[in-house]
């Protein structure tokens, strides 16, 4: 036998074995969470019918399987690849599949997925320490790097090929595959897709803390730390946001972030406030915006998130640090400022914290699109 002929017949037999491993990995599904993915999907889809098995029918030919109308969400992958030895591997995990094909054109119908995604992880950073993420364009695959948000100039890339795979999950010795293990790695990954598919209403990925401003070291002292300084704040240059892509307005958090800075700081002085600082220093910190008239000073904190009430988790604790710790300037009010409008639930939570607080705390909804 030529050695052309080994190769394919060597990997006709690893795909073969791919789809027996799955056809497996189906049996021994039942008593995990994972085995009533299709129960969720009828329920969360509104669907009256549907079937019980995790994976779509497939082509046995295929080196891969996702799961039963998996290809417009996050799906559920197995197939084969490479461990970084180079050795042949099972994987098992989730993914996206940004190529298009005969019967999915619309790639870009993933993007709101893909910001909650990204909104889970940056929220569960440590989520998945075992596991490893990685991705292909064009069938060029990148080296493993950690579980976290989906890269930016992935995206990119891959809608402009329209040939871009990014997945998360475990690998496994092709030739010693531990279905158990298999199975447990798509339960923990389950409460990830179960939130993205429940809550794609109005997704945008989290943004990060504020952090120290670079180069303000030299601060001394508690008294410094808390200094207000209103005439060191800074200009947003709305071309940022006209020149972007529609991908990067999606994706690119601290784009987005600034974007709703630039258009509160727009709202605020049309309102006839007076003095208003963007990224108002407070000793090595900044307030994301701060409105000032006399006798009355507001401080916002701008907050890139799913929900308004993940907003609120982020943002609260900065507001309350910049406004009450010993010797800080304390505004009159602190406001929360996202995308997502809020609830019933969350205005409760509100009226909750001020019942408490000394300083008035609000949320308000400013949407970009």
């Amino acid at each position: 036998m030529s050695p052309s002929l080994t190769v394919v017949s060597d990997k006709a037999a690893r795909i073969a074995r791919l789809h027996a491993l799955i056809d497996e990995l189906e049996e021994m599904a039942e008593p995990y969470e994972i085995g009533g993915l299709q129960v969720r999907r009828r329920t969360i889809k509104g669907l009256r019918s549907g079937r019980k098995q995790i994976f779509a029918e497939r082509k046995r030919i295929k080196d891969w399987a996702f799961h039963y109308g998996g290809r417009g969400e996050l799906q559920f992958n197995a197939g084969l690849d490479v461990l970084p030895s180079g050795d042949h591997a099972f994987r098992i995990g989730v993914g996206f599949s940004l190529e298009a094909s005969k019967f999915f054109h619309d790639i870009e119908l993933l993007l709101p997925h893909v910001v909650r995604f990204d909104d889970w992880m940056a929220a569960n950073p440590d989520a998945y320490p075992d596991l490893a993420m990685w991705h292909y364009v064009e069938g060029e695959r990148s080296n493993d790097y950690r579980p976290g948000p989906v890269r930016a100039d992935f995206v990119e890339r891959a809608l402009k090929t329209r040939k871009g795979f990014v997945f998360l999950g475990d690998r496994q010795p092709f030739e010693r595959v531990d279905l158990n293990r298999a199975l447990g790695v798509m339960d923990r990954l389950l409460p990830m897709w179960d939130w993205i598919e429940r809550g794609l209403a109005s997704g945008v990925a989290s943004r990060p803390g504020t952090g120290l401003i670079a180069g303000a070291g030299s601060a001394q002292g508690d008294e410094a730390e808390e200094t207000l300084d209103l005439d060191r704040g800074r200009r947003i240059d709305p071309r940022r946001w006209t020149r972007a892509s529609i991908v990067q307005r999606v994706v690119d958090v601290d784009l987005r972030h600034a974007e709703l800075q630039r258009r509160l700081e727009a709202k605020l002085l049309a309102d006839g406030w007076p003095k208003v600082t963007v990224e108002a220093p407070i000793g090595r910190r900044r307030v994301d915006v701060v409105a000032k008239r006399p006798g009355e000073m507001w401080f916002f904190e701008v907050t890139i998130a799913s929900s308004a009430r993940l907003c609120l988790r982020e943002a609260v604790g900065q507001l309350l640090e910049y406004s009450m710790w010993p010797g800080a300037t304390k505004p009159e009010r602190l406001v929360v400022v996202g995308e997502p409008p809020l609830t019933t639930k969350g205005r409760a939570y509100l009226q909750a914290l001020n019942g408490v607080l000394s300083i008035r705390l609000d949320y308000e909804q400013l949407a970009l699109d």
